[in-house]
């Protein structure tokens, strides 16, 4: 029982000593990795990776450095992570449809190819070889993918991580673990806006550090280091790199436990899945968060959500990349090899102390030559001594001579290196006096090297499978609307979508053992050709080895055989059917085949269409056409003759209105006649006037 009447690791939820208790134990988990001496092993292997191998520099000796560690660990990363890893959905419980294995597969490769997961897998390997061990932490980011949220897989830093009990080996089975790193001030009000008011600065604490941070980046071996526990908190933020962190920064610590704790009432677990995560800040006086399992979906239904991976598991993964059964943090190639490359250091740095002494050779200049030492430098000049015995005497010492030895150490000890590290170069595939095949001897080559890395992975495939298999678990929780994912299959690229509606059972992901590793592509053209040769592969999979562009549609053309083209024709033409499946029949036929078949009537008879019904035919549609088009020439004629109606009436329409003009003009001439008329005579009765008009009488009334 604890101090404050509690049974499990930390008090309850809403307890004042939460946070106090959380970096109690913080604490001691860093003291402890001190005191193993796992920071300063850390620290030197990152040194050694940034080729600063010397402890001091020497203006008089040339320090040369070939660091044999880099190349050793470049090889080994680059080996490990030369091929993305073959995923394999399998299900553990029920029956569902098989095709939803397939959709999580392809979601599987999908999701590794658009969140660059095999870059963050070379991150981890990196880790592994430089530090002996690598962390990761998947979660589900909100914020991914335009705040839809994704799958995110974050590199933890050995510097800022632990686990409770401290002689744990497996974090699974840890009462508790532990990620703290430093976070921005503002970062963190914007995360936890309600206690912006309360998270503070941690200046006092990383301020009075500076100088041994300093220390720990130049590889200084004071002890005062780790004095006092604000000291060992410090060494956290100097990690593996050259930043230095602002006195703005804060240290946010995460506490991943399990906790046992019942409801009064129910009796039911508190917490899902027994795992309890507690955020706190400011030296553990401020608890920003207190919650249940943040890797399962509250409003997920609690049955269905036991079927996922995370429902009982710490979403960390810790692998070694040397196993040491005394403690958890393995051990790395560098402890090996660091002493056999210094030496190799020496050896060359004596070998360029020697060229150079060589190339400088001495003059020899009597004093009574007369002649000062200034006058002999690399420019071309005239010294003139004062007799011919000084002049004879002017000369160069001997040049010393280069030992040996000192090449063949280094040439020894380049070789005794590659030799423990069990790293080679692809020269060592040449064998003087036979000849071999490219292919099998780099095949032999890459065999061996898996050979002599297996431990490495097997370690690195588990970090594999139970990254994918926490995916799948954030998958089943947490998308909750459809997310679609393209693939390619046969050559060709899909689209297809998924839900976490549709995987409500339980599943598991593995991982083809070795997948990741190199694989000679000359190696597998020539093993497709012989197997294809032999007929023990089809034409689709020895396309596929060869990575033929286009395969998809080259395979459809093959299987129509070598009519294909003429076929389709055909069809598009309306040929019948029968005689396109006689034509597919007697295609590929020899001639001896062809006769015998038509003898023994194999071939099925045909109902050729009648050459007169087909000259019938044919006349037939010569008649139409000439129909058509005498029907086309009238309508030409038609429309012509309609536009020369047309142009005639309007020649008439113009003539009448002319006409029309001209009658007014003439009947205006006639009135003007007869005005004037009336005029010259106007004693003539009216009687008169109208015999005399238009030989007419008046009809005029008296009244």
């Amino acid at each position: 029982m604890n101090k404050w009447g509690y049974p499990e690791l930390l008090p309850p939820v809403d307890n004042a000593e939460v946070g106090s208790r959380v970096f109690e134990l913080l604490n001691k988990i860093i003291t402890d990795k001190i005191n193993l001496g796992l920071h300063k092993k850390w620290l030197n292997h990152y040194q050694l990776g940034r080729n600063k191998h010397w402890k001091r520099e020497s203006t008089t000796v040339p320090l040369i450095t070939g660091n044999l560690l880099q190349v050793h660990r470049q090889r080994t990363v680059n080996m490990l992570t030369d091929n993305n890893p073959i995923f394999n959905v399998v299900q553990l419980g029920g029956k569902p449809d098989a095709p939803i294995y397939d959709k999580l597969h392809q979601a599987s490769k999908y999701w590794w190819i658009e969140q660059e997961q095999q870059e963050r897998y070379e991150e981890s390997v990196l880790n592994g070889e430089t530090y002996g061990v690598c962390i990761e932490k998947s979660i589900f980011n909100p914020e991914l993918e335009y705040n839809l949220g994704e799958v995110e897989t974050v590199i933890v830093d050995p510097f800022r991580f632990g686990f409770w009990p401290l002689k744990c080996k497996d974090i699974q089975k840890a009462e508790a673990v532990f990620h703290y790193y430093p976070m921005g001030v503002a970062e963190a009000k914007r995360r936890w806006p309600k206690y912006k008011n309360l998270i503070q600065p941690d200046s006092q604490l990383l301020g009075e550090m500076g100088e041994e941070r300093r220390e720990l980046i130049t590889g200084s071996n004071k002890e005062s280091i780790t004095a006092r526990i604000g000291g060992t908190i410090k060494t956290l933020f100097t990690g593996s790199t050259d930043k230095m962190y602002d006195a703005d920064d804060t240290l946010v610590c995460e506490c991943w436990c399990k906790d046992y704790t019942r409801h009064p009432e129910t009796n039911a677990y508190i917490y899902t899945g027994k795992i309890r995560c507690v955020t706190t800040c400011n030296g553990g006086k401020l608890v920003l968060s207190d919650r249940s399992n943040p890797s399962i979906n509250p409003a997920y239904d609690i049955k269905k959500a036991q079927n996922t991976y995370l429902y009982d598991k710490y979403p960390f993964i810790m692998v070694v990349s040397v196993k040491d059964t005394s403690t958890a943090w393995g051990s790395s190639d560098f402890e090996q090899l660091e002493q056999l490359n210094r030496e190799f250091n020496k050896a060359i740095s004596q070998l360029v102390f020697l060229k150079d002494k060589a190339a400088r050779p001495k003059i020899v200049n009597p004093k009574s030559s007369g002649i000062p030492n200034s006058h002999f430098t690399n420019i071309p000049s005239v010294v003139n001594p004062k007799n011919p015995v000084e002049a004879a005497a002017l000369r160069y010492m001997d040049f010393p001579s280069s030992p040996i030895d000192v090449e063949k150490a280094a040439a020894l000890l380049k070789e005794i290196f590659f030799l423990v590290s069990g790293t080679f170069d692809l020269e060592q595939a040449q064998t003087p006096g036979r000849e071999v095949i490219a292919y099998k001897a780099i095949a032999a080559l890459l065999e061996r090297a898996a050979t002599m890395m297996r431990g490495k992975i097997r370690g690195y495939s588990r970090l594999l499978r139970e990254r994918g298999r926490m995916y799948l678990s954030h998958l089943q929780n947490w998308y909750t609307e459809d997310r679609w994912f393209f693939y390619e299959e046969a050559g060709k690229s899909k689209t297809d979508k998924i839900n976490a509606s549709e995987v409500n059972f339980p599943v598991k992901l593995t991982v083809v053992n070795g997948s990741m590793l190199p694989v000679s592509k000359v190696q597998q053209r020539e093993e497709a050709l012989v197997l294809y040769e032999k007929g023990a592969i089809d034409q689709q999979d020895l396309l596929e080895k060869l990575d033929w562009s286009n395969r998809s549609d080259l395979l459809e053309r093959m299987k129509a055989g070598p009519l294909g083209d003429l076929v389709m024709k055909l069809e598009a033409m309306g040929a019948p059917d029968e005689i396109l499946e006689v034509i597919n029949m007697i295609a590929p036929m020899e001639e001896e085949d062809f006769e015998k078949a038509v003898v023994g009537g194999d071939i099925p008879p045909v109902d050729w269409p009648n050459v007169q019904d087909k000259e019938s035919r044919v006349a037939v549609e010569n008649d139409l056409a000439m129909e058509k088009l005498k029907k086309e020439r009238a309508d030409r004629q038609l429309v012509e003759e309609k536009i020369t109606t047309e142009r005639v009436e309007q020649t008439i329409k113009q003539a009448g209105v002319e006409f029309d003009r001209e009658k007014l003009r003439i009947e205006e001439k006639k009135v003007d006649a007869e005005i004037v008329a009336i005029k010259r005579e106007p004693t003539q009765t009216a009687k008169e006037k109208n015999v005399t008009e238009k030989g007419l009488k008046s009809n005029n009334k008296k009244t």
